[in-house]
């Protein structure tokens, strides 16, 4: 699909001292305008940080995903669609390095309109470059150009980063 809305969201204070600004990773989700980031494997993320919650409507309770204290941090992500989930993709960068931690494109082709979802990780608390607080920055998009409203209804999302929810959406982007 084409990159239509997108919206950013910033987590963690790694922002403040990564040498990759934030402008950065704009350049790399939307390097062609026309066309959505490549789905490839990272080739320098970590592949087993914690057991992964498969996005799904009948996805298990938040609490199923136990990060370790002090080295890794919770992240949740709320989603519900509007009438067009197959137009909803995301991707996580580490804002130091650019690298993806996590992405998801066309991965929800098989949901129902205006269902829910929740998908959760861990990742490094701490920056292994810097040895400061990791910062990530989170991008959701939607190839409809209409955030998360279709038909008049509009979804939503959210974003539980640690214990706390650090950004709501009204679907409106």
């Amino acid at each position: 699909g084409a990159f239509e809305d997108e919206q950013k969201v910033f987590l963690g204070s790694g922002l403040d001292y990564c040498p990759a600004s934030a402008e950065n990773d704009t350049m790399i989700i939307s390097t062609n305008p026309t066309t959505a980031p490549p789905i490839l494997p990272p080739t320098n993320a970590p592949t087993s940080l914690a057991p992964r919650v498969t996005p799904s409507p009948t996805t298990l309770p938040p609490s199923t995903v136990l990060c370790r204290p002090g080295l890794l941090t919770k992240f949740q992500l709320n989603i519900t669609f509007d009438a067009n989930p197959q137009e909803v993709f995301w991707v996580l960068l580490d804002a130091c390095t650019l690298t993806v931690m996590e992405r998801c494109q066309g991965c929800y082709v098989d949901e129902d309109p205006n269902s829910q979802i929740t998908f959760q990780t861990c990742l490094p608390s701490f920056n292994e470059t810097t040895g400061l607080e990791a910062g990530y920055v989170f991008t959701m998009n939607d190839g409809g150009g209409n955030g998360l409203c279709a038909d008049g209804v509009c979804g939503s999302y959210s974003i539980i980063y640690g214990e706390e929810v650090i950004f709501e959406s009204d679907g409106i982007y």
